[in-house]
């Protein structure tokens, strides 16, 4: 591409600019440790269900309550190391008061772009990403309920899910009470 009626110094300085604009954000999601967390939680093996086949890993942090006040965070997961790992991180490094930030680092780990400050203009209330993976063998998923409101509880779901899954690849396992 050749920018008519710019000397050479100019164009270098703009080639400059847009490679390090483009370098800052994909080196934003990868310094947000919630990217290697994810990688890990996507590349575990998957436990084999009755039938032989491989089973959906899931994992859900939810929010319960008003924050500040009455409120408490949990992370629900499926049964093996992967998701007991995740979930660990979550509830140390989820924020409380801005429920949509967790989405957004999730979809920030897998290519997408958020304008600074997006987790205050977050007005998703449900929603699901099928998102590319990085194995050919499974997809990954993001679900999303929020219910705005004093005192609403909200839920984010990642999940990776077999290639072959059938019935495992539309709504998210359910939480307790739901």
């Amino acid at each position: 591409m050749r920018l008519q009626g710019l000397s050479s110094r100019p164009r270098i300085v703009l080639l400059t600019l847009a490679i390090a604009g483009w370098a800052s954000h994909v080196g934003a999601s990868e310094r947000d440790g919630i990217c290697a967390q994810l990688r890990v939680f996507e590349a575990a093996p998957f436990k084999l269900g009755g039938d032989g086949k491989p089973v959906r890993r899931w994992v859900a942090f939810e929010w319960k309550g008003h924050f500040p006040g009455e409120y408490e965070d949990i992370c629900h997961h499926s049964a093996d190391m992967a998701e007991k790992a995740l979930c660990g991180y979550l509830i140390l490094n989820t924020n409380q008061e801005f429920r949509a930030e967790l989405p957004i680092r999730v979809l920030r780990c897998y290519g997408y772009a958020f304008p600074q400050f997006a987790q205050y203009d977050w007005a998703v209330s449900k929603a699901q990403f099928r998102l590319r993976g990085r194995m050919d063998d499974r997809r990954f998923l993001l679900n999303v309920e929020s219910f705005p409101g004093e005192g609403a509880d909200s839920a984010v779901w990642v999940s990776a899910v077999p290639e072959n899954a059938s019935k495992d690849d539309r709504d998210p396992p359910p939480l307790g009470g739901r």
